[in-house]
């Protein structure tokens, strides 16, 4: 069988979009950014409400959270009081410096830093490899003003024993155990 039909057939089902059936679940659309949240009933002409009030007459609900606020949380309704509509509890926790990082920008850092450090590794490679080169040892070389000196002179705590002194090490051969 040709790889080729299956394969079509498999993309044409992945990129192929969906069609919502009335009995399918609707769900409501969530958007976080910063400390503001955008919630989206999945309905028309539905309005939206918690447990103390009502909260609007759009689709879409915006919440805030206030600088001194760090944390808010509770049930939220859309649709329509005596007909159909849905639930959704929300907890928000927020704080006040905090920064959204995109997850381009975020892999950008982590690969600047990899590439940075791989730069600086390199450097130290290379500088160490002309270091090496400039102490190799090579041959001897005989220094001309070295050669008219005479050696240098043995330490006399380290000369060999004499004749007449040997007496007095005598006593210090080996002893068998």
């Amino acid at each position: 069988m040709p790889l080729g039909l299956p394969l079509g057939a498999l993309v044409l089902l992945l990129f192929h979009p969906a069609r919502q059936e009335e009995g399918q679940v609707k769900e409501i659309k969530v958007e976080i950014s910063g400390g503001n949240v955008h919630l989206m009933c999945p309905g028309k002409e539905f309005k939206w409400w918690d447990m103390k009030s009502d909260r609007g007459n759009n689709n879409t609900l915006d919440i805030s959270i206030p600088d001194d606020e760090l944390e808010r949380g509770g049930n939220f309704f859309c649709g329509q009081r005596s007909g159909k509509s849905w639930k959704i509890y929300l907890q928000i926790k927020g704080c006040k410096d905090c920064v959204e990082l995109s997850f381009g920008l975020g892999a950008g850092i982590i690969v600047a830093d990899l590439l940075l450090t791989l730069g600086v590794l390199l450097l130290v490679y290379f500088c160490s490899l002309k270091q090496q080169a400039l102490f190799r040892p090579g041959a001897p070389r005989r220094l001309q003003g070295q050669q008219d000196q005479p050696p240098p002179v043995p330490n006399p705590d380290y000369e060999p024993i004499r004749k007449g002194q040997r007496e007095v090490y005598a006593g210090l051969e080996p002893q068998a155990f």
